[in-house]
């Protein structure tokens, strides 16, 4: 597994009366940080858990879900790229045991990572229907363009232009 052990221990969010998340975005590479809902906004000092979902650097076809607890600073304070926040601020409906286990479960579960199917996004888009919230930040047609490409065997491109077809019809 990631680094789950860092979630009790530096975040204290097993004692949190309320979770609050938001997305990040590195390069396009969704990340959900949650956080003590009594913090009222974010600051370089702020401790948060990020959560997303990478593949292993010495196996590409392997994944592994983060849980990595760090200061907020630390999280966005990147050189090599720029890490943007997420437009909304979500209340938790979950306990952070509960969203530590869809995380092991998820990685039990799908434990090769592919570009097309198991991937970032896809994670991201489970995990946020499990915790009870709406993503209108980005890859909102995501699934659609899933099920483009498996009905239609075509490549992700098309799938794209089938997806952007599909939606203007509605």
């Amino acid at each position: 597994y990631g680094a789950f052990g860092t979630i009790e221990l530096v975040n204290g969010l097993v004692n949190a009366a309320t979770l609050k998340c938001r997305f990040l975005y590195q390069d396009e590479h969704p990340m959900l940080i949650i956080y003590d809902g009594s913090i009222s906004e974010l600051q370089f000092n702020s401790m948060v858990t990020r959560i997303d979902l990478v593949y292993d650097l010495n196996d590409k076809k392997k994944s592994i879900v983060r849980c990595e607890t760090q200061s907020y600073g630390a999280l966005i304070k990147h050189k090599i790229s720029r890490v943007e926040l997420g437009t909304k601020e979500f209340t938790l409906s979950k306990q952070i045991g509960d969203v530590i286990a869809f995380c092991k479960d998820y990685q039990d579960d799908y434990p090769a990572y592919s570009k097309m199917y198991h991937n970032c996004r896809k994670f991201m888009t489970l995990l946020s229907v499990f915790i009870g919230i709406e993503n209108s930040d980005n890859w909102v047609a995501e699934d659609l363009g899933y099920a483009a490409m498996a009905v239609s065997q075509c490549d992700p491109p098309s799938a794209y232009h089938l997806t952007k077809h599909a939606l203007k019809k509605k």
